[in-house]
């Protein structure tokens, strides 16, 4: 074992590799090659590359989660679920591959934790409308699918028009949350 190697140094090593790379190109053998040490000692400090990457993703999560409760500090209604929506898809450009480590499903109690937190920050966001739960799990899952989505094609360089792909996101959630705030409270 390498001296100075520990379980963090090998995750943080890992994060900064799929952050530059993305999962799909990180492996024990790069990660090793990386540290300066080889492959076979990684497992003094990970059981493998499964392990790791349920690290790397439980770690986005709660990076995540601590930008998004930052960002939305003294803010509320409609201001609080855009800034909700800019972070969490700013997050997603900012940091590609670890996103995408982030939005795998896994079989694992932490993480699907740290993903509900999320999930229910969202949730407490969208109480104040006096919106049943169901409908404000439709809004979520919509609000997710249209961060998503935009990430996903301005990543693979889909968006080629003459805009600015960013005003196009704010104009999405702006017409989303118009359209599924209006038909959740169609009094107002």
């Amino acid at each position: 074992m390498r001296k100075g190697l520990d379980r963090e140094k090998v995750l943080q090593t890992a994060i900064q590799l799929v952050d530059q790379l993305g999962m799909e190109k990180v492996t024990l053998a790069l990660l090793a090659k990386e540290l300066g040490v080889r492959p076979p000692s990684l497992y003094n400090h990970f059981r493998g590359l499964q392990e790791i990457r349920k690290e790397i993703a439980l770690h986005t999560l709660r990076e995540l989660e601590e930008m998004l409760l930052r960002s939305l500090i003294g803010k509320a209604g409609e201001e609080a679920i855009r800034e909700f929506c800019h972070v969490y898809y700013e997050y997603s450009q900012k940091h590609p591959g670890l996103y995408q480590a982030a939005i795998i499903v896994y079989e694992d109690r932490q993480i699907q934790q740290a993903g509900d937190r999320i999930v229910g920050l969202l949730l407490e966001l969208l109480r104040p409308f006096g919106m049943e739960e169901t409908q404000c799990i439709h809004i979520i899952r919509g609000l997710r699918s249209l961060i998503h989505g935009f990430s996903m094609l301005k990543q693979q360089g889909a968006f080629g028009l003459d805009v600015q792909t960013d005003e196009s996101f704010s104009f999405a959630v702006d017409l989303y949350l118009a359209g599924a705030l209006k038909k959740a409270n169609p009094k107002e």
